[in-house]
């Protein structure tokens, strides 16, 4: 795989998480608080919506992931492969988006919950596949180190997007179209994934300098 091929990959992989990402802060962007939240959405239908059932949130996306990111290990090296794996885990960031956008709409804690857990599943198994990506390509030659800062750095960009866009969002258009937005975001996500994939695939067939990872 020809270098240009390679950072062209890394470039569109590492936008990947960027759905993960923005969805895992949004309950600290617009969960609670005196603006446009789902607290006052959840208020305005006379259903209770506290600062510990927001905290809640985070809770139950970290359970699962206690064990999950290893289980996701294993799924990538022996079952699945890195990009059936990716394929998967990006989807289900998306699914549990768009599961708690329908929470949401529906002022239902039990619907964010569901969400979050599918989210859960997906979110931290993500970077595992991701990372494995970019330890087939490059494996051990110089640029790995490039490519997980510039992963790292797109990462960090998408956390600080959550906060920054998230409220302004909810207080120019609602705070429904501030949650659809993670839905967006996360479906953009899985459009970079596809392209990632392609890019493989056409470069693959090409002489290569730095592995791919198997099909699969």
């Amino acid at each position: 795989m020809g270098s240009c091929w390679v950072w062209l990959g890394v470039a569109f992989l590492s936008m990947v998480p960027l759905g993960n990402y923005f969805l895992f802060d949004l309950p600290g962007a617009i969960g609670t608080g005196s603006g446009e939240t789902w607290q006052r959405r959840f208020a305005h239908h006379h259903h209770e919506y506290t600062q510990t059932m927001n905290g809640l949130l985070y809770s139950i996306y970290s359970w699962p992931n206690l064990v999950l990111a290893m289980v996701g290990g294993v799924l990538v090296d022996n079952f699945l492969g890195v990009q059936r794996s990716a394929l998967l885990f990006t989807c289900l960031v998306l699914l549990g988006s768009y599961i708690t956008y329908l929470g949401v709409v529906a002022t239902s804690f039990d619907l964010l919950l569901v969400g979050r857990i599918i989210f859960g599943f997906g979110g931290e198994t993500q970077i595992v596949a991701q990372y494995s990506f970019i330890g087939n390509w490059f494996d051990g030659r110089p640029g790995a180190g490039i490519a997980f800062g510039l992963i790292a750095a797109v990462q960090r960009i998408g956390a600080g997007a959550t906060f920054w866009l998230g409220p302004r969002i909810a207080e120019e258009s609602g705070v429904l179209n501030a949650t659809f937005a993670a839905v967006v975001v996360s479906a953009a996500s899985v459009c970079a994934l596809l392209v990632t994939m392609l890019l493989h695939r056409k470069a693959s067939a090409r002489p290569s300098d730095v592995m791919v990872p198997e099909e699969g």
